[in-house]
């Protein structure tokens, strides 16, 4: 039986399209491994699926920035800066490692935008990578940049004149 590893962190709604996307290719005979954070190993199991934790918990991460839970979650959705320099990058070289175990007789590797582990044990075991975007936050668009009350785009926000004229730019590239 061939083996996939799916490999994504952050919250329930990153996991659970994991979640059926393993259920799928079980069904049609892969064998499937879900490489998620510690506290989404349970949910997995509970699903049918082999789960294996490749970052901490949540609670785990709290505790290493030193704040609450609600407070953690304000604070990593408001600084995308703070999210790399304190979470991502800090966990690279364990998820790197914990990733790569999981790979074991992998056939290919399918992994969410913050998974940066990702690539780099694809390339070392010669395997394909299929990366998921599930983040609509991640998908930066001329038109409409992302926005929300606590997460800043900063040089990423488009002029109204200049959004206009990629618009028009942009329909005359699809119509002729």
């Amino acid at each position: 039986m061939r083996k996939i590893v799916l490999a994504t962190i952050g919250s329930l709604g990153d996991l659970h399209p994991f979640i059926a996307i393993g259920l799928a290719l079980q069904a049609r005979g892969f064998a499937v491994v879900l490489a998620v954070p510690a506290d989404h190993v349970a949910k997995v199991k509970a699903a049918g699926l082999t789960g294996v934790a490749i970052v901490g918990g949540f609670d785990t991460l709290a505790k290493a920035l030193g704040l609450p839970p609600e407070q953690a979650a304000r604070r990593i959705m408001a600084d995308q800066t703070y999210l790399m320099d304190r979470i991502l990058m800090p966990w690279l070289a364990d998820s790197t490692t914990a990733l790569d175990e999981a790979m074991d007789g992998a056939v290919a590797l399918v992994a969410s935008l913050f998974v940066f582990a990702a690539p780099i044990v694809a390339e070392l075991r010669g395997v394909p990578l299929v990366n998921v975007l599930l983040q609509p936050m991640a998908t930066f668009s001329a038109y409409a940049p992302p926005s929300t009350p606590d997460f800043r785009t900063g040089d990423l926000t488009v002029d109204p004149a200049h959004r206009r004229d990629l618009r028009r730019r942009g329909w005359r590239w699809r119509h002729g």
